[in-house]
């Protein structure tokens, strides 16, 4: 029996590893277009190491879409306050917050996290 894995609540920011036109080993030759980078508390859920990618679906609570995400780096993104809700939980590629259907411009989107077993 496989355990359900919790789901976490708070906010994803993004970031993006081609910018400047750099490559790293997880967008070369286009391996991932949906990547992410997992903030301290996604980190404790799965307690993984940075080179050893996973899986989660993120859902966007503005649009109520959802993807699934290869986490595949870590960040130091915290929340600024004690409210669980504003937890930076990940930062995301440019590509996820397309498929969600949030502007880049708008900086922040609170999110649900699955982690995939």
């Amino acid at each position: 029996i496989i355990a359900p894995s919790p789901t976490l609540h708070g906010i994803a920011t993004h970031y993006d590893a081609e910018r400047g036109g750099q490559t790293t080993w997880y967008t070369r030759d286009g391996r991932f277009d949906f990547y992410g980078a997992a903030g301290p508390d996604l980190r404790r859920e799965v307690a993984h190491e940075w080179r050893n990618e996973y899986r989660v679906i993120v859902t966007s609570k503005l649009t109520g879409r959802a993807v699934i995400v290869h986490v595949v780096d870590f960040c130091e993104c915290r929340g600024g306050d004690k409210n669980p809700a504003n937890d930076r939980l990940i930062d995301l590629a440019p590509a996820v917050w397309h498929a969600l259907g949030v502007p880049l411009g708008r900086g922040v989107m609170p999110v649900t996290i699955e982690i995939i077993p």
